[in-house]
């Protein structure tokens, strides 16, 4: 069996090779067929193989049986079929009669009583109770009015009363769709997000804040109808104001990133504290540092007799450099040590004035900042860039996201946007002036990226999706602006048969995450 394995896996990655050659192929002559005809043309002969080294396996004389032939052509075919279906789909996006745009409100203008909503909570018929899955609470992705969509989308299927409610298990991908009746009485979302959608993961010190839990802020959206030569107000692509802020850093004594209330003047106190915990660790006088046990070591090395030349010339190089890495280790550690002091006395006097009562201060809040703003840290790192080693030393206030240098910040700066979008779209005049000022032109070019749609061909590739017969109820991107991850960043997709759909079988959804 050992034996076969060896050509057949071999044959496997021919035909990854061929399919990836197809694909190369379909940009140069245009359509699937053409690409089928180039890719059955007789292969040149190959080279003959060099001399292989023996790696356990060896290969084996025996021919392939027709099982394996067999198999190799029906994983070439498959390959083939799903390049035809994603032409297919290429060509069918931009034609269909109606597609909608879900366009989320920036600024909002009826938080109070929204017809249609991303995230949040629900508006239910009296007396029902909240949606579970598999025996938990649900969450909601959104709840859309359907009297307000246009008549021909989905081709004209499917009510246009009432409402459609799409809920999400809170630990996984799976999705349900609700068709409600009426909207009588609004439920707050019951349980936080799980991980499987959040952000958060890439935040683990601020994730692991216990009373900040993970909740979706109710969006409103309104429906825009979009059909062939109209204005489209999706743009594809990922929001990259995010990322270029990130790389540009920033300082948390801006106005528009200053505590707003207590909840998130604590968390800027909590993020803080996590991140200093775990970034300065108590020393043990008695134990070597591992800066210092990375200088014995290559000390040892050096009596090899048989290191090679560059070896012991890399290092004696290492030895020479380490002390002095050292010594700037240890004066950052004293530094850090006394930044951590005075940052531990302002959140001990945050945390005492809010045990006493007393009410939030936007001009306490900023003096907070402005503090732990003039307390400097420290971070020494190793430049191996400009030939030599060198001892690089970054001194930062406490308050300044760095790329080279990240902190406490960036993780607050995550959790403070996530506070800020659940305060406003609660009630957009309770954020106050600072705050919209900073936030609501990042969100309007955020909902621009990340705006759901419904009715169109899938904008990335999904497996099963067939313009004949399906319809997209709804595609949700990834996106910042609500705070929920698909699969690896990409986009989740909801699909239904057309006979299904107008006979409302509501449980016969396919739930897709595009690539």
């Amino acid at each position: 069996m050992a034996e076969l394995l060896v050509p057949l896996v071999f044959l496997v990655l021919l035909a990854g090779l061929l399919y990836a050659a197809v694909r190369l192929t379909l940009k140069s002559f245009g359509n699937v067929a053409t690409a089928i005809a180039q890719a059955k043309q007789p292969a040149p002969a190959a080279p003959a193989p060099a001399p292989a080294r023996k790696r356990g396996l060896t290969p084996s004389a025996q021919p392939l049986t027709q099982a394996d032939r067999d198999l190799v052509s029906q994983i070439m075919d498959g390959m083939l079929a799903q390049l035809a279906h994603e032409e297919d789909m290429v060509a069918a996006r931009g034609t269909e009669a109606c597609a909608v745009r879900l366009v989320p409100q920036v600024p909002i203008r009826n938080a109070a009583n929204p017809r249609s909503w991303l995230g949040g909570g629900a508006r239910l018929p009296a007396g029902m109770a909240w949606p579970r899955m598999d025996g938990v609470d649900a969450c909601v992705l959104a709840q859309i009015s359907l009297a307000d969509l246009p008549a021909d989308v989905w081709d004209g299927l499917g009510p246009r009363t009432g409402w459609l409610l799409l809920l999400a298990h809170p630990d996984s991908w799976n999705v349900r769709v609700q068709h409600l009746p009426t909207a009588d009485v609004y439920h707050a979302p019951p349980r936080p997000v799980g991980p499987a959608y959040c952000w958060s993961q890439s935040e683990p010190r601020a994730g692991q804040i216990a009373h900040l839990p993970r909740l979706w802020p109710q969006w409103p959206v309104v429906p825009v109808a979009v059909r062939p030569g109209d204005p489209d107000p999706y743009v594809e692509g990922s929001f990259e104001g995010q990322h270029s802020r990130y790389k540009a850093g920033y300082d948390l004594r801006e106005a528009g990133l200053h505590p707003f209330d207590w909840t998130s003047l604590l968390a800027l106190c909590d993020v803080l504290e996590a991140w200093m915990a775990d970034m300065w660790k108590p020393v043990d006088p008695e134990q070597p540092s591992p800066l210092a046990e990375q200088l014995r070591k290559s000390k040892a090395r050096l009596a090899d007799p048989d290191l090679s030349m560059g070896d012991r010339q890399r290092i004696e190089q290492n030895i020479a450099f380490l002390p002095t890495l050292i010594a700037a280790t240890d004066a950052a550690r004293l530094a850090n040590d006394e930044s951590r002091a005075r940052a531990e006395e302002i959140i001990a006097i945050v945390r005492e004035t809010h045990a006493a009562g007393e009410p939030f201060s936007a001009n306490d809040a900023a003096a907070v900042v402005d503090a732990l703003g003039a307390i400097e840290w420290v971070r020494v790192m190793r430049d191996d860039n400009h030939g030599a080693a060198q001892v690089r030393t970054l001194r930062l206030p406490l308050t300044r996201h760095d790329m080279d240098a990240t902190s406490w910040v960036y993780a607050y700066d995550q959790r403070h946007a996530d506070l800020a979008k659940r305060t406003y779209c609660a009630d957009p005049a309770s954020l106050p002036a600072p705050q919209r000022a900073h936030y609501e032109p990042r969100w309007q070019a955020q909902a621009r990226h990340e705006m759901p749609s419904m009715g169109h061909v899938p904008f990335g590739y999904v497996h099963d999706f067939d313009p004949a017969t399906d319809v997209t109820l709804i595609e949700i991107p990834t996106g910042h602006l609500v705070d929920w991850m698909f699969g690896d960043c990409y986009h989740l997709v909801v699909t239904m048969k057309k006979a299904d759909l107008a006979a409302g079988h509501w449980d016969k959804v396919l739930v897709q995450i595009s690539n």
